[in-house]
């Protein structure tokens, strides 16, 4: 039962990556995104299912986007200056940048990257976007070529492979229980009412939480940042 319900979410989730795509084709191949979407938030068990896929699904071969890596690291190169402010690297709080990545840009799936991004420039570590996009786009990290971003245990892959240590963490009580000052996380929540997922850099300073390219906060806790936000996926502490 258990495995059916899954597969169903599964499915769930690939008619919702297609469904712009089948749009954009024809009016007549439109699917009901929103139709899909309501069915499985109003399912408990069809929701538990996916959440549990979005976290564990990992398998992805990405043919096209390694394709293009090459051709989009040319194109996001002349726009890493976005991402700088008197010359040096800056802090991400925003999602504008048209960078592309997989069949979409960052104004659409690009909260992960975002999220890496931050982590590696509070460590001191800065890195052009344009080469982080190359990288995972390289590695075939993305959820269905981008239509649903980047799976999101490829992030931590990405971090360890550049040296860096992550500690994960069950429920945002564990989080809340272990984490001090200085701490720096990466968060993944399902958005509410919905089923789409954003990632953010999460900073512990002076015993409240800052949250890049999320509206609002500081916040008091993460109870307090996912009451407001969403649903808890993911979370892992990072240490250089």
């Amino acid at each position: 039962m258990k495995k059916m319900i899954f597969t169903l979410a599964a499915c769930a989730a690939m008619l919702l990556a297609f469904a712009p795509i089948a749009s954009a084709r024809s009016e007549t191949a439109a699917l009901d995104l929103e139709g899909i979407q309501e069915w499985v938030v109003n399912s408990p068990l069809l929701l538990q299912a996916y959440n549990a896929y979005t976290v564990r699904a990992h398998r992805n071969y990405g043919f096209l986007s390694r394709i293009n890596a090459q051709s989009h690291l040319a194109f996001n190169q002349a726009l890493d200056d976005e991402f700088y402010a008197d010359g040096m690297p800056a802090m991400i709080d925003w999602q504008t940048s048209g960078m592309k990545y997989g069949t979409r840009d960052l104004r659409y799936n690009g909260c992960e990257l975002i999220a890496v991004y931050n982590v590696l420039l509070h460590f001191g570590s800065p890195r052009d976007m344009s080469k982080i996009i190359y990288e995972f786009e390289r590695n075939g990290a993305l959820w269905l070529e981008g239509e649903f971003g980047t799976k999101i245990a490829q992030y931590t892959k990405y971090l360890k492979t550049h040296g860096f240590q992550t500690e994960s963490f069950k429920n945002p009580r564990a989080l809340d229980d272990a984490r001090m000052d200085g701490d720096v996380f990466i968060l993944t929540y399902r958005n509410a009412g919905g089923l789409t997922i954003h990632t953010v850099m999460v900073w512990q300073k002076g015993g409240q939480l800052i949250a890049y390219n999320v509206w609002g906060g500081p916040f008091d806790s993460f109870e307090d940042l996912l009451n407001r936000k969403g649903a808890y996926l993911k979370a892992v502490r990072v240490s250089g």
